[in-house]
Order: C-alpha cells, then sequence, then structure tokens
C-alpha cells in the first residue's frame, strides 16, 4: 500500500537524456549524498566526502537519477548548491520527488 502511494505522488523532472545501454542507478539525496541535517557555513560542507568522484565513478557504467522525498524546487536547489547539475565529469539524468 505504502509503495503504490509513494509511487503514485512520485514526480520525474527530466534533466538529461539516459544513455543507451546503461543501467539507472537511484542516489537519495538526503543522508545519502548530502547531510541534510548538518550545521555549516556552505553548502558545499554538507556533501559526503568524495561524492564528485564517487559520481564520477559511477557515471562511466551508470545513469543517475537522484531522489528526494522535498519537493522538486528543494531538490533543485540543493543539487545546484551541491555543482551537481554542472559537474563537468557527469550528468544527472533526472530528479524524482515524493512530496507528501
Amino acid at each position: 500500500m505504502l509503495l503504490e502511494l509513494t509511487t503514485q505522488k512520485t514526480s520525474i523532472t527530466l534533466i538529461n537524456h539516459p544513455r543507451p545501454g546503461k543501467k539507472l542507478l537511484v542516489l537519495d539525496l538526503d543522508y545519502t549524498l548530502f547531510d541534510c541535517k548538518g550545521i555549516a557555513e556552505n553548502v558545499m560542507e554538507l556533501a559526503r566526502p568524495g561524492l564528485h568522484e564517487f559520481l564520477t565513478l559511477m557515471y562511466q557504467d551508470y545513469d543517475m537519477v537522484v531522489w528526494s522525498q522535498t519537493s522538486w524546487k528543494w531538490l533543485e536547489m540543493k543539487i545546484t548548491s551541491l555543482g551537481m547539475l554542472t559537474h563537468p565529469s557527469y550528468k544527472i539524468s533526472f530528479g524524482a520527488t515524493a512530496a507528501y
């Protein structure tokens, strides 16, 4: 029941078209890529250590989606601030949100 509800409320925002032959890697933003409970002067200080290196390695074999239970507005703001939308070594395929 919860899975069905989450699926119905999920919104997908295409950022870059998927590449043929690549599997999809779904990454949760909050607590996984970004320490959303941390306190810092700069958003980049809240990025998990090795974030861009990890995403660069994963991009070789996977297209990537960033998932969050927040709204697209907040997801876009966070991944923009973290430099994930403009990084030269990888591309995010889309953002998926399921705000309740």
